[in-house]
């Protein structure tokens, strides 16, 4: 089990910031950010760039943070290379990416995150990753499976929630009480409940429909086994649909983070004591 205990005063989440990074310490400053943990509920926007991006992006955004006593916390989502966050290859001071299952202690509140989703444009995706492929085997003379290893990836096959009932009862039996949930997709019964605006993406791919059932039962067992060890949950932030919304289910706020609200960059709540 991955248990991290942060010392902050202040718990926020984020909704989708799609590698808009280049933004965060404006964000900081405008609304003077300090002792705080702002965990991201998913398509952080990592991977597709290389690693050495990525190492001199948070390296210099990790200084911020360290100033300010900020701890950032990115949870998968469909748009992030999973590797980064099984293997936790983000693990700065003030940011880490975090595996899935993993539970924060922050400013008394005990969190579980939960990373992965289905991207509903995967055909698109896959189609483009395939001819970046041959062209940088063409390109580099080298064979087609060295071009889709070390072209640029736009899509993950593993990109799914997986359901870990081992996890959950290793965090049941150590006595930890989750009181919040931080995904990157939600149960079945959150908003959105229908699929209107995505029939493009249903007509083009045969499975994708019979997938997402699957992605949203998964969450679905995630919230009943949390319920039925009688974790005292009582907020659960999510991101991935592109819109904001707020709703109560059996007395449990869901939060739906965009990616920007009311006019500013980016989608946040913070839980209150």
């Amino acid at each position: 089990m991955n248990n991290l205990v942060i010392n902050s005063k202040r718990l926020c989440c984020i909704g989708d910031i799609h590698g808009a990074f280049d933004g965060l310490t404006g964000w900081f400053r405008q609304y003077d950010l300090q002792d705080a943990t702002l965990v991201f509920c998913g398509d952080v926007g990592i991977g597709f760039e290389s690693e050495e991006y990525y190492k001199q992006t948070f390296k210099k955004l990790n200084r911020e943070c360290h100033k300010r006593n900020l701890t950032l916390i990115f949870v998968r989502g469909n748009h992030d290379d999973p590797s980064y966050f099984a293997e936790q290859k983000i693990n700065y001071s003030n940011i880490k990416s975090v595996p899935d299952y993993t539970i924060l202690s922050v400013a008394g509140y005990t969190i579980l995150c939960v990373g992965g989703g289905i991207s509903i444009d995967r055909v698109n995706r896959q189609t483009k990753m395939m001819a970046l492929a041959v062209q940088y085997a063409r390109f580099h003379a080298c064979s087609l499976e060295e071009g889709k290893e070390k072209s640029r990836h736009l899509y993950w096959k593993e990109e799914a929630p997986v359901y870990n009932e081992q996890a959950l009862q290793e965090i049941t039996n150590g006595g930890i009480k989750i009181d919040v949930v931080c995904s990157h997709v939600a149960p079945s019964f959150c908003e959105p409940i229908c699929k209107e605006g995505i029939e493009y993406w249903l007509a083009i791919d045969s499975n994708l429909e019979e997938d997402l059932i699957k992605e949203r039962a998964i969450m679905d067992k995630i919230y009943e086994c949390v319920l039925v060890n009688n974790h005292p949950l009582k907020t659960w932030c999510y991101g991935h649909y592109h819109f904001h919304n707020v709703m109560e289910y059996n007395n449990i706020d869901f939060r739906l983070l965009d990616m920007s609200y009311r006019n500013t960059n980016y989608d946040m709540f913070e839980f209150r004591l």
